[in-house]
């Protein structure tokens, strides 16, 4: 029996949707030249092997000097925190013409106010223009109350 790999566009066929967290883009982890080199060319290989998936997400731990590395690789929205990472929306918006995902703080979320979040998706929204889902940055913190999740919907008026 032949062997399958995760890369292979036979063993993923029935994928519509992937979020893919790449958390070793910055200093902390690799240098941008190390990234390059040792971890690029497999996450490339991954989003070759998951192109026809209609829905993927880029979800990046990344800093400002490892942007342009992520440019060509064929994720439909790149997701990202700017809280964490320092990487602005309209850096972002420069360089990819698909869509973001961003906008909301979720490093201090549970003590935003619907206001606040709403000024959050305003000013993400202006900058990153059309193309643009409003997202927490990364994961809100796994203790929030049912309360404070619902102030995004509320805000937003969804």
């Amino acid at each position: 029996m032949p062997r399958r790999s995760l890369f292979s566009r036979r063993a993923l066929p029935e994928v519509s949707k992937i979020l893919f967290s790449i958390a070793n883009a910055n200093r902390a982890e690799l240098s941008p030249a190390d990234y390059a080199k040792f971890s690029a060319p497999f996450d490339k290989r991954f989003f070759a092997a998951t192109a026809n998936a209609k829905l993927n997400f880029l979800h990046l731990h990344w800093e400002n000097e490892y942007v342009d590395q992520f440019v060509d690789f064929q994720a439909p929205v790149v997701n990202w925190s700017v809280q964490s990472s320092g990487v602005s929306v309209s850096t972002v918006r420069s360089r990819f013409s698909q869509m973001i995902a961003t906008g909301i703080d979720e490093k201090n979320y549970k003590d935003l106010s619907s206001e606040r979040i709403r000024n959050q998706w305003q000013t993400a929204r202006n900058v990153a223009g059309s193309n643009f889902i409003l997202t927490p940055g990364c994961s809100v913190p796994n203790y929030s109350t049912d309360e404070e999740l619902s102030r995004l919907p509320q805000a937003v008026g969804a």
